[in-house]
């Protein structure tokens, strides 16, 4: 089942990089949102999500090294929000102009007349994702620019969606 490989993959994601556990609450809200799902679909993508979590932390209980585990591992967010000035104002300086053109991109996205319905949540689900991404970005240990991964799909496609619906303003005026 598709619900139950992405649970697998956003858990081995998480054991990788302890923020994107918030892309759980994304998960669960899309499919909520979105989809007819039923409790048994958020029951077997919860358990989908654990299963790497608990297979992890059992090869470190035979080992004898549960405790690195969960100091490593689990207590790992209280190191969070180190915030050093210099590295906020040089990604501020770097990620400005991709930011305000994706706003404006989900603006003109978000007005564009000519979607259907699929297409519409589609854009939803998009704009719910850079939501999540910031709230990972913050949950994140440091500002730098390996974090912003996860609003790379989001700048992507309202930046792409920006020049697209502007393409055909701009010919006119250059021409």
């Amino acid at each position: 089942d598709d619900i139950f490989e992405a649970g697998i993959f956003l858990g081995i994601a998480t054991l990788f990089h302890l923020p994107s556990a918030i892309f759980l609450i994304w998960a669960l809200i899309v499919m909520a949102l979105y989809t007819s799902i039923n409790l048994r679909q958020i029951f077997m993508f919860t358990l989908a999500f654990m299963m790497p979590i608990f297979i992890s932390f059992m090869v470190f209980y035979f080992n004898n090294h549960s405790s690195e585990f969960t100091n490593i591992w689990l207590f790992n967010i209280r190191n969070s929000f180190d915030l050093s000035l210099k590295g906020l104002k040089d990604i501020l300086i770097t990620f400005t102009i991709p930011f305000v053109i994706a706003i404006l991109g989900i603006i003109r996205v978000m007005s564009g007349t000519r979607y259907n319905s699929f297409q519409n949540r589609s854009h939803q689900l998009l704009v719910i994702l850079g939501i999540f991404s910031f709230l990972s970005l913050l949950f994140s240990e440091s500002f730098t620019p390996a974090n912003f991964v996860f609003s790379i799909p989001f700048l992507a496609f309202f930046v792409a969606g920006f020049f697209v619906h502007n393409k055909k303003i701009y010919l006119s005026e250059i021409l």
